[in-house]
């Protein structure tokens, strides 16, 4: 893993501690699919959403990478260089908040490809 994503996994544990929650695990798989989504961002110019231009959602490319998707939730970002700030993007975004504060999310994977960032979160 590289630093800013090991930070960004630490701010988010941090935060889960805060409400009482117990911190996500790092999990390889989730991780390998976030990092391809990141990367398919940035060279693709930032598409936008969940789905890739060749129509791959976020239940596809978790399937794709054979990883449970029965509780599973994606949060990305753009244009943002420091773990911190992606972090404040997502507690500022309900449902990227909500990603980070759900209870049955045990398992995390986070991505940076440049300035491009996927979360991966699942039970």
């Amino acid at each position: 893993m590289i630093a800013d994503e090991i930070a960004l996994i630490g701010l988010i544990n941090m935060h889960r501690a805060s409400i009482g929650l117990e911190n996500l695990q790092f999990d390889r798989m989730l991780t390998r699919c976030a990092r391809g989504h990141s990367r398919h961002h940035y060279e693709h110019g930032f598409f936008q959403g969940h789905q890739n231009p060749e129509g791959d959602d976020f239940l596809a490319r978790m399937e794709i990478n054979i990883i449970d998707v029965e509780s599973s939730g994606e949060s990305l970002a753009y244009s943002a260089v420091l773990p911190q700030t992606v972090f404040q993007q997502w507690m500022n975004t309900t449902a990227d908040r909500q990603n980070i504060e759900r209870m049955c999310f045990v398992r995390i994977g986070i991505g940076k490809h440049q300035d491009a960032w996927t979360a991966n979160f699942a039970r």
